[in-house]
């Protein structure tokens, strides 16, 4: 390893000057995993049912699902919807334990399958379909 990163992988002893040796007690060592599709905001299976979580305890909720990320070995992650870049530079930061992230934004969808406020897919030319459009 040099700064923080695997650089040769060998079968047998590989020799460097100043090396030091890790004793993984017969474990593996290998590079971070990425995961490329994540969403570190959504807590709740049913959509509907983060309207009336505050944002705070998403930001809880979202703090806690990076440190299991990390603890799992994802290194990287590409958030596809939901994360901003509060988030991601919290991470990067330091603020946050969590995984390097790259964030979508906003998260897409076909217009017929997004849920209104009410929860009610939305359909026809009204402003809601337009408003997901």
């Amino acid at each position: 390893m040099k700064a923080r990163s695997i650089r040769e992988v060998s079968a047998k002893a590989i020799k460097a000057a100043n090396a030091d040796v890790i004793d993984c007690k017969g474990r593996t060592l290998m590079p971070g995993l990425i995961d490329c599709h994540v969403h570190v905001m959504l807590s709740e299976v049913n959509i509907r049912y983060l309207e009336a979580i505050p944002l705070t305890m998403m930001t809880v909720r979202a703090a806690a699902l990076m440190r299991a990320m990390i603890d799992r070995g994802f290194t990287t992650v590409r958030d596809t919807g939901g994360a901003d870049w509060g988030m991601r530079d919290g991470v990067a930061q330091g603020l946050l334990p969590g995984p390097r992230m790259f964030i979508a934004g906003r998260a897409l969808g076909p217009p017929a399958a997004i849920p209104t406020r009410a929860g009610a897919p939305t359909q026809g030319r009204g402003p809601a379909s337009a408003a997901t459009r």
